[in-house]
């Protein structure tokens, strides 16, 4: 409203033009529609766009795809599920370049969106293991931005390798790569930041929203650094194999380990969302023991998935019984080694005839 009196204050409107337009704004709720901007220089081709972001959205209905010019385009959804699917598993990207989403709501215009903020799940190497908590999450989380959710468990501990934060971030700002953190009597330590799901960035000044091809400051300065001379690299980006998987198991007084919720360690989800178990025998023999594949079920993995069901379904319950299993498994090896029931018994009998009859 104050640039728009401005420019009025400047311009001599003539009667036409200083009479006013009243428009009705829609009664509708927020139509399911997003804009997004893609961070490079190139031309889009929208054919491509829609094309590739329907294989890796999966959503349920179709959606269109207007451009809006500048490297923008407007998604329109059936269904605010699609839409909220979209948003939950961001940041995306298109051809390796970051796409910044943003909800449009009534009454916005798209020259006056800022597509300055992307969320991105950060991990902090570094820290003591008993420091991985909801709290510290949250307090290195807001140097960085916004603070959406911190990876813990129910009792608010990440016991992992590292800690991780899902972080609202300024791209208009250079990734951090990483904090100063002064821990009491340990004093003071450098903790890191991996940046998962990374697309390209400029490795001269940090930020995700260029490459170096288009980074002013590269174009600027007079000597190019070398690759290894950069402050920013490709070690900012976290490994996908090193991708931490939360996960806790309690161990019962039983020996056998069960995951925090109540599934059983040798269940793992199957088709159609139901538990198959991954139990298997590895030896024939009476003397050999049984080996059991244990798989945990992972949190992190089931809170982000949308298509996983609200329930567990098993299609035989009898099949959870462990004392039925254990001995269906015992006979089954009984047979295989010939030890059929009765069939001792029988063999002694037969036995002792051949001896009558020979004597």
């Amino acid at each position: 409203m104050e640039e728009l009196t401005d420019r009025c204050a400047k311009l001599q409107l003539s009667a036409r033009e200083d009479a006013e337009v009243e428009i009705h704004a829609p009664l509708t709720e927020d139509g399911p529609a997003l804009i997004g901007k893609f961070c490079t220089k190139r031309r889009i081709n929208l054919e491509s766009v829609a094309r590739v972001m329907k294989s890796v959205w999966r959503t349920e209905h179709d959606f269109e795809v207007s451009d809006l010019g500048e490297n923008k385009a407007m998604f329109l959804f059936q269904t605010k599920e699609d839409l909220e699917k979209v948003l939950l598993l961001n940041p995306w990207s298109f051809d390796k370049y970051l796409l910044i989403l943003h909800k449009l709501v009534h009454g916005e215009v798209v020259k006056e969106i800022k597509f300055n903020r992307s969320p991105f799940w950060v991990q902090i190497h570094g820290l003591p293991i008993m420091c991985q908590t909801k709290e510290v999450g949250m307090s290195i989380g807001a140097t960085l931005g916004e603070v959406e959710k911190v990876d813990a468990n129910g009792k608010g501990f990440c016991l992992g390798s590292f800690l991780r934060i899902r972080v609202l971030l300024d791209i208009s700002l250079p990734l951090c790569r990483g904090r100063k953190v002064r821990l009491g009597e340990y004093g003071l330590k450098w903790v890191d930041f991996r940046y998962e799901r990374l697309p390209i960035f400029c490795y001269l000044c940090g930020k995700v929203d260029h490459d170096e091809k288009d980074c002013l400051q590269g174009i600027r300065s007079k000597d190019a650094l070398r690759l290894d001379e950069n402050q920013f690299g490709p070690w900012l980006r976290a490994s996908q194999d090193k991708n931490q998987k939360s996960q806790l198991v309690t161990a019962e007084k039983n020996g056998e380990a069960r995951p925090v919720g109540g599934v059983r360690p040798n269940m793992e989800w199957g088709m159609a969302g139901q538990m198959v178990s991954t139990q298997a025998r590895t030896g024939g023999s009476a003397n050999n023991q049984d080996e059991t594949k244990r798989t945990v079920i992972n949190r992190a993995d089931v809170e982000e998935r949308t298509d996983t069901v609200s329930h567990v379904c098993i299609k035989n319950p009898d099949f959870l019984q462990v004392p039925n299993f254990e001995q269906q498994i015992r006979e089954l090896d009984d047979a295989i080694n010939g030890k059929v029931p009765g069939m001792e018994v029988a063999t002694n009998q037969e036995v002792s005839l051949e001896r009558e009859k020979t004597t």
